[in-house]
């Protein structure tokens, strides 16, 4: 039962954030290593099997006049432990833009 508690309520996490246009991630710094959800792949526009979950693949896909500055950011919320909370444009596989909002 708790089993099948859990599961609905993750099917509604996720079509909410499906709805909502936003995704969450977890990032394990001392592994280096990015789980993202699978809206954050789709806001991204990148395929699971073709990104690289970790800090390096997540800078490659953001617009490389902006990687200075969210590195700065996420840099200094860790050192400062303050919210991450920047804005910033992603270039998407098609080579188009998109602005996206990162808060953590």
């Amino acid at each position: 039962l708790k089993t099948r508690k859990l599961k609905k309520s993750e099917a509604r996490l996720s079509e909410a954030q499906s709805i909502a246009s936003i995704g969450n991630f977890e990032y394990d710094m001392t592994e280096d290593v990015l789980i993202w959800s699978s809206q954050m792949f789709e806001i991204f526009g990148v395929e699971k099997d073709e990104f690289e979950p970790n800090y390096n693949g997540f800078m490659s896909c953001i617009h490389p006049d902006d990687r200075v500055m969210v590195d700065e950011d996420v840099k200094g919320s860790i050192a400062e432990k303050r919210m991450h909370d920047v804005e910033h444009r992603i270039i998407l596989n098609d080579g188009s833009e998109k602005v996206v909002r990162e808060r953590g």
